[in-house]
Order: C-alpha cells, then sequence, then structure tokens
C-alpha cells in the first residue's frame, strides 16, 4: 500500500512539472522564425493553438469565478500587463492556478506518510506562493527583453525618422520591422498605435506605455518625446542623441558586469575548482608518501 501511495504521488508530481514545463520547451523562438521568414518570405506564419481550447477554458473560468467569489483587482490586472499577458484568456487561467495550485498542493501533501500535516502546510504554501514567484519573475525577464530590444529600435526609428517618414508612420515600420526578432516591444508599439487610432492623444498613448513597462530608458524615451513635441526641437536630433546616450549606457553596463565577474568567480574557484586541481595534484604524491613511510616502519 505504501509503495502504491508513492508511486501515484511521484506520478503526480512529474506530471505537474511536465504541464508547467510544456510551455518553456514549446515555446517558439524569434530567431528560428526571423530565418523561417527570410527562407519563405511569402509563408504567412500560424499560430497552432487550437481556438477552441482557448475558448473552453475562457468559458469554464467565466463560469467558475463569480461563484468562487474571485474578482479581477486593478493591481492584479496591472501585475499581469506589466508580465505582457494581456488576453482574458491568459488573465483567467493565472486566476484559476491561483486557485487550484495551493488545493493540489494539500493533495499532494496527504500522500507523505511521515510528517503528513507539515508536508501539507509545505506544499500548499509552495503553491500559493508558486504563482506569484512565477509572475514576477516573468515581469523581470519581459522588462529585460523590452530593454534588450530598446536600442536596436530607436536605431530604426531614427533611419525611420531622417528619410522622412513621421513619427507614427515610423513607428508603424518600425513595429512591423521588429515583429520577428522582438515580438515584446513589436507588441507594446501595436499597442500605443491601437490607443492612437481609437482616438487617444499621442503622447498620453506613451505616457501609458512607460507606465506600464515601469522601465527608467523608456521613461527617459517618452520624456524626450514630450519635450520634442511641446518645444518644437526636431525629432530626428533628438532621436540620434538619445540613441547614442543609450548605447553609451549598454556598454558601460556591459563592462561593469564584466568587472564585478572578476570578484563573482573567486567563490566557485575556492570552494570548488581549487579543491579539486589539489586533489589530483597532491593526492598521488600523498599516497606515495604513505607508502614510504610504511615500509620505513
Amino acid at each position: 500500500m505504501n509503495l502504491l501511495f508513492i508511486c501515484s504521488a511521484g506520478f503526480a508530481v512529474f506530471f505537474i512539472i511536465l504541464l508547467l514545463a510544456t510551455p518553456v520547451l514549446l515555446k517558439k523562438s524569434a530567431d528560428a522564425d526571423r530565418l523561417r521568414h527570410l527562407i519563405h518570405p511569402n509563408q504567412v506564419i500560424t499560430k497552432t493553438s487550437s481556438p477552441h481550447l482557448k475558448e473552453l477554458v475562457a468559458r469554464w473560468t467565466a463560469v467558475l469565478r463569480p461563484r468562487a467569489g474571485t474578482r479581477r483587482s486593478e493591481q492584479a490586472r496591472e501585475k499581469l500587463e506589466a508580465a505582457g499577458l494581456r488576453t482574458s484568456m491568459q488573465r483567467d487561467t493565472y486566476a484559476s492556478v491561483q486557485g487550484i495550485a495551493p488545493l493540489a498542493g494539500l493533495f499532494l501533501g496527504t500522500f507523505v506518510r511521515g510528517n503528513m500535516m507539515l508536508a501539507c502546510v509545505v506544499l500548499g504554501a509552495i503553491g500559493y506562493l508558486g504563482p506569484d514567484i512565477w509572475l514576477r519573475r516573468r515581469i523581470r525577464l519581459y522588462k529585460a527583453k523590452l530593454l534588450r530590444s530598446l536600442p536596436d529600435a530607436l536605431d530604426l526609428l531614427n533611419i525611420c525618422v531622417e528619410a522622412g517618414l513621421g513619427l507614427d508612420l515610423a513607428m508603424l515600420r518600425v513595429s512591423d520591422e521588429l515583429a520577428l526578432s522582438h515580438p515584446e516591444l513589436h507588441t507594446e508599439f501595436q499597442r500605443v498605435q491601437l490607443e492612437q487610432r481609437v482616438g487617444g492623444v499621442r503622447m498620453d498613448a506613451w505616457k501609458r506605455f512607460a507606465e506600464r513597462s515601469d522601465i527608467e530608458e523608456i521613461r527617459s524615451f517618452v520624456g524626450m518625446l514630450v519635450q520634442s513635441e511641446r518645444f518644437g526641437t526636431p525629432i530626428a536630433r533628438s532621436l540620434s542623441r538619445f540613441a547614442d546616450d543609450l548605447r553609451t549606457q549598454r556598454r558601460q553596463g556591459a563592462e561593469e558586469a564584466a568587472a564585478k565577474t572578476r570578484v563573482k568567480i573567486v567563490f566557485p574557484l575556492v570552494f570548488f575548482i581549487f579543491p579539486c586541481l589539489f586533489l589530483v595534484l597532491l593526492a598521488p604524491a600523498i599516497i606515495s608518501l604513505f607508502g614510504i613511510f610504511k615500509d620505513l616502519q
């Protein structure tokens, strides 16, 4: 009986880990999509996700949310938007996982026979805190991708503006060019363009983009656009100077990270590499000395 409980718990943990790792393993690479588009430029890239599954999940979550007593808070919506999760199905799925994960942890804790109460508490706490930890990590990665793609976008935007395009048309052109290499920034630019098309003010849309991203470089970029429009400064000159400053900051950040590597590598060297080297170099000599001393005795 104990073996049956252990096997069932092991299979449950395995399938949960497999379910959580499936989006990461099946995630499409932006570089692969870009190469595929270059090889077959006329081929339209279609998504493989099933719309019927999305409709089913959205329908069930819409039915269960009011009965479970959960509501969409503004703070939770802002966090999900900062992580790039903006569709209704994504928000409903995250809310469902928040409710199911602690119950799944408690259920798995009942299979532990040694200390069932402690296991239920620990696994339930992991299930309760796990979605929030995942969301914070997703927000951090999303911000890093936006920050990494910003210099390339500014260079393309500067080229388009100097070629004679207006800011809105240049943004649309840059957004199309970044669809494969930087899909996160492409989505943000598309949202800014859609807010302007429905009647929003251009600078208000850009300010909302800066608030969503919560990145200092993007806030500086939006502030530069606001000042250029307010005082009539040529946008091409402002973009060129801002792109130069951003590239300088990027180079300084790389130099700072390289300088920190010298300090960070000391601990692995002392605790992991040096003991192995000493063992390989000195162990034969020590064994030989022990053999000599044994013969002398």
